[in-house]
């Protein structure tokens, strides 16, 4: 065994194999090595994710009167209560973890930086943490992201249970500081689940919380596994290796199922969890939310939206006109419908009547690609394949190029500058100053090249030779990465200035520095208000914030209206303001079958079996036949179905009526915690001279 006071550098955690040698049932040697070493080699510099926002609640109360100054003061009423019933003082910060799978992508991520700033904004310690991942693990995600949501999927193996518990095990001795000094642990949906019985095991008076984004109808192994790791209950069999853990760090007594779970478990509506069938952790309702100011949703002008257009290609240039668009904002996900949205795009265009609309329409399926999700890449090319060979036959005349007006965009997050700043990170080590000192050299030299950038940090000694080698090498070295084109940094100016934005902001993008999300945000933003028709062709869905987002976008002149499709949280979203569709269980049960079929390559007569059979299903005719009414809409309808969106988004799903329920749930846990049997007996073998819990023996590996 070993302590140290702070977590361990990575040659530190090399030094005990424990992880690589004991015994395990199921997992192989040679997987479970090669499992750990893609882990320590993937592993992210700094769990915690910066967070960059002037996001605070004076701002919602002083731009466009979202909050009432009651309200905020409510808010801090009930953190002050809060803190009474965790016994701490009145100026003391409460320490709250948010913890989810990836900083890219999805609903938590969007979430997650206002809540952050907003729960700091109230005094607390937030920090926003991202777990490590690696592919034999995400292969793992994907099957109980896929199971969790379909009872006739394949079980979970004990082999994909150990890599589970192999990869919460690593993540909670990597996060073990910010768990030492945490009040409440906020863990987002099934990747990071393994590390609630730890954080109870080793720390009984946190306040632990487990949301789940998705409406669970589960495979029964994996229902097991999530509603076991939630309440607790550790199988003698399934769970030995986190037995093991716990035992060698000297936890064996006090193990029962009301010690190690969470005090809470959150869902986006009342039906969603009931398929877990949980017994001891109570439900609290929320649904997720947008920030109103943010930069994706912010009301923009014509310049920013014409120069992204034109940046990828769906207008030739900024003299011509903003066509009518058809856009999807969504991950390249057999659950977000893009083979039928496509279909409907285009069937439902040729239903047109007006030939200039069908000559001229556009569709743009716009995604950012998430870490934790990389079999996307397999799913685009296969949705640009079928658009490749989409039957033309039948199609009017002026619809013979519709190929090449259907864009399917991966969005970076990043911007070059970051993307450079990763890659020095990767080919060097350096300490946090050194790091600070590199980025802040970039920034000024955001007008150079990215090959006089590296020379540039070569000439001053900021990195070696070897560095400078290896990133100049590399074929993409100045690729993966987002940037504005001129036209889209001025248009950005104009529109902070005329939006009296703070000076730092007007400014950075005077100077062209913002970041690679920020620019991700404006560019959807961009592609969502041209759109007089927005589409969520989703079979199964947690909540889909892209629907709020894109029902919330209402600027005089860009009037758009929202279709979803009537599935889990959606539901909630569509009830005011949009365009629901039904979409019948055998449909949905038809959709995901045809994804999981999908072979390797698409011929012409595949493609063209799937066309029919997509548009024999009522839901996509459906939605086809709302994309032709739309497309052919007046302004004055569009404007007034748009209008009513907003007014419910604003008032349903906006970030400070988030923050509202988070302050809510960890009131529910604090709650729950004064109910739950003592834990003082559970056994400490590891205590610090100090009397204070100390770092676990950390059982990692070479």
């Amino acid at each position: 065994f070993f302590f140290v006071a702070m977590a361990p550098s990575v040659s530190e955690l090399k030094s005990t194999n424990w992880l690589r040698d004991v015994p395990l049932a199921a997992l192989e040697d040679k997987p479970r090595k090669d499992l750990l070493t893609a882990l320590i080699e993937t592993q992210r510099i700094n769990p915690a994710v910066e967070v960059r926002t002037n996001t605070v609640f004076s701002r919602y109360v002083k731009e466009g009167g979202i909050m009432q100054p009651e309200e905020v003061q409510e808010l801090r009423e009930a953190m002050r209560k809060l803190k009474e019933l965790r016994g701490k003082a009145e100026e003391d910060r409460l320490a709250i973890r948010l913890i989810n799978a990836t900083e890219l992508g999805g609903g938590v991520a969007e979430m997650r930086p206002d809540s952050v700033a907003l729960l700091r904004d109230l005094k607390c310690d937030a920090e926003w943490l991202v777990i490590d991942g690696c592919g034999p693990y995400y292969d793992v995600t994907v099957h109980i992201h896929e199971g969790i949501q379909n009872p006739d999927y394949s079980p979970l193996s004990q082999a994909e249970v150990e890599i589970m518990h192999l990869v919460a095990i690593h993540n909670f001795t990597r996060l073990w500081n910010f768990f030492a000094s945490a009040d409440a642990i906020w863990v987002d949906d099934p990747q990071p689940l393994g590390m609630i019985p730890l954080i109870r095991a080793f720390f009984p008076d946190v306040l632990v919380q487990w949301r789940c984004h998705v409406h669970v109808d589960p495979e029964a192994s994996i229902r097991s596994y999530i509603a076991d790791m939630v309440e607790g209950r550790l199988d003698k069999t399934r769970d030995a290796l986190m037995l093991k853990f716990l035992e060698f760090n000297g936890i064996t007594d006090g193990l029962k199922p009301a010690n190690l779970r969470a005090h809470i478990s959150i869902f986006h509506r009342d039906n969603f969890g009931a398929g877990l069938k949980l017994q001891t952790v109570p439900v609290h309702i929320m649904g997720p939310a947008i920030n109103p100011l943010s930069f994706k949703n912010m009301p923009i002008n014509k310049e920013l939206v014409k120069a992204t257009l034109a940046k990828y290609g769906i207008i030739a240039n900024l003299a011509d006109p903003i066509p009518p668009i058809v856009t999807e904002v969504s991950r390249y996900d057999p659950y977000k419908g893009p083979f039928e949205v496509v279909t409907s795009f285009i069937e439902g265009l040729k239903d047109c009547k007006d030939p200039n609309i069908r000559r001229s329409a556009r569709f743009i399926y716009a995604a950012s690609t998430p870490g934790d999700n990389p079999s996307g890449a397999r799913l685009l090319r296969l949705l640009q394949e079928y658009l490749d060979q989409y039957p033309l036959t039948g199609l009017p005349q002026e619809m013979q190029n519709i190929r090449h007006r259907v864009f399917l965009l991966v969005l970076s997050d990043t911007s070059r500058e970051e993307s450079l700043m990763a890659r020095i990170t990767k080919a060097q080590p350096m300490t946090d100053h050194q790091r600070s000192r590199i980025y802040d050299e970039i920034m000024q030299m955001v007008t150079y090249s990215t090959r006089q950038m590296i020379q540039e940090l070569l000439y001053f000694d900021m990195i070696t030779e070897s560095t400078a080698d290896t990133l100049l090498a590399q074929e993409d070295y100045n690729a993966e990465f987002i940037n504005f084109s001129e036209a889209q940094w001025d248009a950005t100016y104009k529109l902070m200035r005329d939006a009296k934005r703070t000076l730092v902001t007007q400014n950075r993008a005077k100077n062209k520095c913002y970041t690679g999300r920020e620019m991700n945000h404006l560019e959807v933003n961009a592609f969502v208000t041209a759109s007089p028709v927005r589409v969520q062709f989703s079979s199964k869905e947690g909540f889909g914030l892209t629907v709020s987002e894109a029902m919330y976008k209402c600027v005089e002149g860009s009037f758009g209206v929202t279709i979803g499709t009537k599935v889990g949280g959606i539901v909630s979203q569509v009830c005011t303001g949009a365009v629901g569709i039904e979409y019948p269980d055998d449909e949905v049960s038809a959709s995901l079958k045809m994804y999981r079929t999908l072979p390797d390559d698409l011929d012409q007569v595949t493609v063209a079996r799937m066309r029919d059979d997509i548009m024999h299903r009522s839901s996509v005719r459906k939605v086809t036949g709302e994309v032709t009414r739309w497309l052919e809409a007046s302004t004055e309808e569009k404007k007034a179905i748009n209008e009513a969106a907003r007014d419910h988004v604003l008032k349903n799903f906006a970030t400070h009526a988030n923050l509202k329920n988070i302050v809510a749930g960890l009131h529910m846990s604090a709650l729950q915690a004064g109910e739950m049997p003592s834990t003082k007996d559970v056994s400490r073998a590891i205590v610090s001279h100090a009397g204070e819990r100390s770092v676990p023996s950390f059982p990692v590996y070479n």
